[in-house]
């Protein structure tokens, strides 16, 4: 029995070319674009797929594919992310390193291996990847695995604290706001570093004027109470003002 068209919005389930041969193929992908123009994770996709294979009509390229595959991980589409993943193993569209934004999207999704069946493994070694990159490598893989490594608890297995601070510390060269921040809290308590309390409460004051709230708090009391830096109650009354609602 042959399926009617849905009416309203289509998704790209709707653009399947292959079960629907009464849909023109030209047509067909023309939907699919403007899908992923409205920013359809499901439709970046399946245009990739079509990009890396260079079927129906649609010119083979594996750099617009890899672009697409990313963009359908960072949208939370599940085979876009391995795919994307394989690619750049293997060099496919791409020059080497992994980009800021794939660098983030393996983030989260290490934070949910639980839930979205990423391999902890796998998901490391894309990270290590990405922090030996060129230009220093990316930042984002450096504050993940920095932040992997600093947890004991949740991955015992890669747990160094000298390795955990290297990685933060490269990060918040880059200026990262969360890298600076665990730089600090590791150069105030001596986590895989010399203590150095002046040094901590400097990190996170460049946190804390980049907006980074835990920075903003540990800053505002630091200067309260005059550790590593000197006692100016009004200005940590200030940071705290801010801070509320």
């Amino acid at each position: 029995m042959e399926r009617k068209a849905r009416r309203g919005r289509q998704t790209p389930m709707d653009l399947k070319v292959e079960e629907e041969p009464s849909l023109p193929v030209s047509r067909a992908v023309e939907e699919l674009r403007q899908l992923v123009e409205a920013g359809h994770g499901q439709a970046h996709h399946a245009l990739a797929l079509l990009q890396r294979e260079g079927t129906h009509g649609v010119e083979k390229s594996a750099e617009k594919a890899l672009q697409n595959f990313r963009t359908a991980s960072v949208l939370g589409v599940q085979p876009a992310i391995h795919a994307a993943a394989s690619m750049m193993m293997t060099g496919e569209g791409t020059e080497g390193g992994v980009p800021e934004v794939w660098g983030k999207c393996l983030r989260r999704c290490l934070g949910e291996t639980r839930h979205r069946g990423i391999v902890v493994e796998e998901a490391i070694k894309w990270f290590q990847i990405g922090a030996a990159g060129p230009g220093g490598g990316d930042p984002a893989c450096h504050l993940a695995l920095g932040i992997i490594k600093g947890d004991q608890e949740r991955y015992p297995d890669w747990f160094d604290l000298e390795s955990a601070f290297e990685h933060l510390k490269k990060a918040a060269d880059f200026g990262l706001p969360q890298a600076k921040h665990n730089v600090a809290c590791a150069l105030r308590e001596g986590l895989g570093c010399e203590k150095d309390l002046r040094a901590a409460v400097q990190l996170f004051g460049e946190a804390a004027s980049m907006g980074y709230r835990p920075s903003m708090v540990n800053f505002a009391l630091a200067l309260e109470k005059g550790e590593g830096i000197e006692q100016d109650t009004e200005a940590a009354s200030a940071i705290l003002a801010r801070l509320s609602p």
